[in-house]
């Protein structure tokens, strides 16, 4: 199999490959055969991570692939270098650590992570220090919130030279070239790889002789790239051991994820250098005419890349967990009207059915966001706002997660945020959004996942996966399959097209989405993790989240909101569900119906879901119930209906493109 890069935990996965059903479309079959495959990698001792005591050494040890030994190293024995945590300083800023006796002295060709958190400082010090000093030395930022352009733009003229917003156009395109010198460019990241996919001359000119290149927010390196395959451009074009003229500085609050994969981009094998320590070691020393060569000297060291991580301080936390929306909105309707809520979900399905639930708690103040609807009718003016004031109106904002990078929030009026189950880079940048005052304190509604739940998130991970390795091994003609519908489609964001000249043509090559590859990775690690943790540890999903955010004190302080259902309202519900059953004796479902409908079908399908699941503490019989194409197991619904005394019996036949779904009552014995 060849490979584009040393991708992590692929050689596992590859031995796994041929033993994989597939379907005629290409796509895996959910049998018992993957399911074996997938609990075999999650037990595999090479992928042990009780090794490590926390998620961000697994992480490590798999990335650098420390797993082809045929065991993962000793945690007591490792020096796996991590971002460093730190422990809680004097440093609180930025600027307290980035002084002009350090950051004077990055050198052509070093890269600078800066790890720290909302407030700490990232984009005064990038304004008030750097680009006050560059003089006439070329200097481009990218930024990942298209909408903040404008603002982010005359937020840094005002600060270096304010006489220019006298003259300066300001427009809201994605790349503006500006300063006393004309030597400030500020671009999107979605701008800068449409140029590089179409090669501007006078734009590739500016980078050659640029002296820094800052990358703001570059988890949306990443985090995008399933989304956005232009990010590939930008990769390929600025990461890849590109304009060695230039210091490379990038900023996140979640640099973990970010950092290892520009280090496998660039294939460094050097230990970057703490800055934090240089400092420290300033301190002692005192500077003289050179203090970054005192420091070096002192070191031993010639990394080229150099990190400085401020830890965030989650103390602000007051951590609650949930199991259904319907806890979310039974908390909604208990707490004060002046108390806002914030909260995130992972698809549109999901955020507008919990619109339409609260639209009824809250008497319509519910707003839901998403990148399809935020510019929309009356969702423009609210998402403008929240843009330029950090605020919004309504009582709760719903928002995909997708747009997170697009919102902040500088309201002391928002008492509660709400985050579904994601990754736990996503999930850091998501309780991030919250700009927090001094003192200020927040409830956070974490999600309270079962084993299942995280089992299948791994599986779909495991698949993609997969896919990924049949389309590596003959990438041109995959794609031209999926190109044509003739097979699986699904692993086409894991590539993209450009045009290629061969002899007097143009054909169209496809190449590897190299960053979304690495996130279907990381994100496989992260669910790796999860698992063993919940398995092996008698753990939850929340716990495990605390640890992380190094509040693991507060899991004890954790409040469960989960509604307790009355025997009286779960009879009730059950008298119901059998009044229905009852109704449809005798009334064969046809689907489709003859003006080509699956309601009646679905809707069955759904009643049985939730009726299962008031019983099942909220795990659904089966979370594809809305596939038209089948019906549920028949012997889990008979031993469904035993466990509620039903007297029914449910029959479901398909044939030449039509199914018979039939309802009757069980014969007494």
């Amino acid at each position: 199999m060849s490979q584009p890069y040393n991708m992590p935990i692929s050689d596992l996965l590859y031995k796994y490959y041929n033993q994989l059903k597939r379907n005629k479309d290409g796509t895996i079959v959910y049998d018992k055969q993957f399911k074996e495959v997938t609990e075999n990698l999650l037990n595999l001792e090479c992928l042990d991570s009780s090794l490590y005591s926390t998620y961000d050494a697994f992480f490590h040890a798999v990335t650098k692939g420390l797993i082809n030994t045929p065991k993962i190293v000793n945690a007591s024995n490792s020096t796996t270098y991590r971002i460093p945590e730190g422990s809680k300083s004097k440093y609180k800023y930025v600027n307290d650590v980035l002084t002009d006796e350090i950051w004077k002295y990055w050198r052509p060709g070093e890269q600078i992570f800066i790890s720290a958190g909302t407030g700490r400082g990232k984009n005064t010090f990038i304004k008030k220090e750097l680009l006050k000093s560059c003089g006439s030395q070329k200097v481009v930022i990218f930024e990942n919130r298209q909408s903040l352009m404008q603002q982010q733009i005359i937020d840094v003229i005002s600060e270096i030279d304010p006489e220019i917003l006298k003259y300066q156009d300001l427009s809201e395109e994605n790349m503006v070239i500006f300063g006393s010198y004309r030597n400030i460019m500020m671009i999107s990241y979605q701008c800068a790889a449409l140029k590089c996919l179409y090669p501007d001359t006078n734009f590739l000119d500016f980078f050659s002789h640029a002296r820094y290149l800052i990358f703001d927010e570059a988890h949306y390196i990443l985090d995008d790239a399933p989304y956005n395959k232009g990010i590939s451009f930008f990769v390929q074009t600025f990461l890849e051991n590109q304009f060695p003229a230039a210091t490379k500085i990038f900023m996140s609050g979640t640099m973990e994820e970010v950092y290892e994969y520009v280090q496998l981009l660039n294939a460094f094998p050097e230990e970057p250098i703490d800055i934090i320590e240089e400092k420290k070691l300033l301190d002692e020393k005192g500077s003289n005419n050179n203090p970054h060569k005192l420091i070096r000297d002192l070191q031993h060291c010639q990394s080229p890349n150099s990190i400085l991580s401020l830890p965030t301080d989650y103390s602000y936390i007051e951590p609650y967990q949930y199991k259904k929306t319907e806890d979310i909105c039974t908390e909604i309707s208990k707490s004060p009207s002046y108390e806002k809520w914030l909260i995130f979900v992972k698809s549109i399905e999901d955020g507008a059915k919990l619109k339409g639930k609260l639209d009824v708690v809250c008497n319509g103040s519910v707003c839901f966001l998403s990148s399809e609807n935020k510019k929309k009718d009356e969702n423009a003016e609210i998402y403008n706002r929240l843009i330029r004031e950090c605020k919004f109106d309504c009582r709760v904002l719903i928002a995909t997660t997708v747009i997170y990078n697009g919102i902040n929030i500088k309201d002391d009026a928002v008492k509660h945020i709400v985050l579904p189950f994601t990754s736990m880079s996503v999930t850091k940048q998501l309780l991030g959004r919250k700009r927090m005052t001094e003192n200020e304190t927040v409830k956070v509604y974490f999600p309270d996942i079962t084993y299942d739940d995280a089992k299948r998130r791994y599986r779909d991970c495991i698949r993609d996966c997969m896919d990924l390795i049949s389309l590596n091994q003959n990438l041109q003609y995959c794609a031209l399959c999926q190109l044509n519908g003739l097979v699986n489609t699904a692993p086409s964001k894991y590539y993209y097209l450009v045009p290629q000249q061969v002899a007097f043509s143009t054909m169209m090559m496809a190449i590897l989405n190299s960053p979304a590859i690495y996130k279907l990775y990381y994100d496989t690690c992260f669910y790796i993790f999860v698992l063993q943790r919940l398995k092996t540890e008698q753990s939850d999903f929340v716990k495990i989240l605390l640890t992380h955010l190094d509040i693991a004190e507060k899991y004890d302080d954790v409040t469960d909101i989960t509604l307790e259902i009355s025997d009286e309202k779960v009879q009730e519900d059950q008298a119901a569900f059998a009044a229905y059953l009852e109704s449809l004796l005798g009334n064969d479902i046809i689907s489709p119906d003859e003006n080509g409908s699956f309601d009646k079908f679905l809707e069955l399908k759904q009643k049985i879901n939730e009726i299962y699941k008031i019983f099942h503490n909220g795990k659904a019989l089966d979370t594809q119930w809305k596939n038209k194409e089948r019906f549920f197991s028949g012997e889990k619904i008979q031993m469904f209906f035993s466990e509620l005394d039903l007297p029914y019996e449910i029959e479901s036949t398909s044939s030449k493109g039509s199914r018979i779904t039939k309802v009757t009552r069980k014969q007494l014995q």
